[in-house]
């Protein structure tokens, strides 16, 4: 059984290449960002719910939506695309520790994320003094957790998602 977890960075590709490995796979794909959504009804973005509920608040909505996600699941075959921050939630983490899944850490150059997240404005975990500073220790503490977690670690720098969605599905076969 095929159930596939990507985690990373904000903006390591996760959903492209997830929607990607969903598609070649002929399984289903859901992003945990629009699942939280979903389930928050209430607001229209990410950014606006975290604003608004805060950090612990978004952990519990994470984990909420998580482990509705994986009730509506049981026994079915998935992709699941992570958030950036859901290595740092232990709730989220307890609903993923799971033998019927494998998940992977989609690394990436700390410096293309970085630019690749701003161009949408400052997101709420690095607004303050020096944003590139907070997002640098934001990145070795999490690739950290990451490379902890995942059970493949797939480096991303210099491939086009096509390259890591191939990547990938070579690895599943033998997993």
């Amino acid at each position: 059984m095929q159930r596939i977890i990507l985690s990373g960075i904000k903006h390591s590709g996760k959903s492209t290449v997830g929607w990607a490995i969903a598609s070649r796979l002929g399984l289903f794909f859901a992003d945990l960002d629009d699942l939280i959504l979903r389930d928050a009804a209430d607001f229209s973005s990410i950014r606006e719910l975290f604003r608004e509920i805060g950090a612990d608040g978004f952990q519990k909505q994470e984990a909420e939506s998580l482990n509705h996600f994986f009730q509506a699941n049981e026994g079915k075959e998935f992709v699941l695309s992570l958030g950036g921050g859901t290595i740092e939630n232990s709730l989220a983490l307890e609903i993923m520790n799971r033998d019927d899944v494998t998940s992977y850490y989609l690394d990436a150059d700390e410096n293309d994320l970085f630019n690749r997240i701003i161009r949408g404005g400052i997101p709420p975990f690095l607004e303050g003094e020096d944003p590139k500073k907070k997002f640098s220790d934001l990145y070795k503490r999490r690739s950290a957790l990451y490379r902890n977690w995942a059970f493949r670690i797939i480096d991303t720098r210099g491939k086009t998602p096509a390259e890591i969605t191939d990547e990938i599905i070579d690895t599943v076969d033998h997993t």
